[in-house]
């Protein structure tokens, strides 16, 4: 674990921060978590911490961010396809990507047909040394998503 996730967090394999997102705070006390942590470690970095106050800042920063993607993508999941503007056709498909982002670098690792397989997916894999697992949506035609795969796997 890193000086900025220490492993006492952890509490059955999961993070206090997945606990917190997981219903033991509502949004809104997920939102405030985040952005006092963020505060707090960059207003004090200069007399308290240094550097490791604005890694600690960063962290909570990132996750805010990942933390809103998320409820954005569950606000998306709950609309109609019609809604959504994704055109009513057997050869359009919506898919998940799984990447690993690593500051610049990102490789894609695999599409799945729902976002709870690429949770799923996600959490059986490796966590990486460095970077972060990441699901994007997409809307591609089953062709694309074929070529993706067996490309992919090469």
């Amino acid at each position: 674990m890193s000086k900025t996730k220490p492993s006492y967090y952890q509490n059955n394999g999961k993070d206090l921060f997945a606990r917190f997102e997981d219903g033991l705070m509502t949004p809104e006390e997920n939102r405030g978590f985040y952005k006092g942590n963020v505060f707090k470690y960059m207003t004090r970095y200069m007399g308290k911490g240094g550097l490791g106050d604005l890694d600690k800042g960063m962290v909570y920063l990132n996750r805010l961010e990942q933390y809103e993607q998320k409820l954005d993508l569950e606000q998306y999941e709950q609309k109609s396809d019609e809604q959504k503007g994704i055109p009513q056709s057997n050869s359009v498909k919506r898919a998940y990507l799984v990447y690993l982002e690593d500051f610049n670098d990102v490789e894609f690792i695999e599409i799945y047909p729902s976002y709870e397989d690429a949770e799923s997916a996600i959490d059986g894999m490796v966590k990486p040394k460095t970077g972060t697992y990441y699901i994007g949506q997409v809307i591609l035609s089953k062709q694309v998503i074929d070529y993706v795969r067996s490309n992919a796997k090469n």
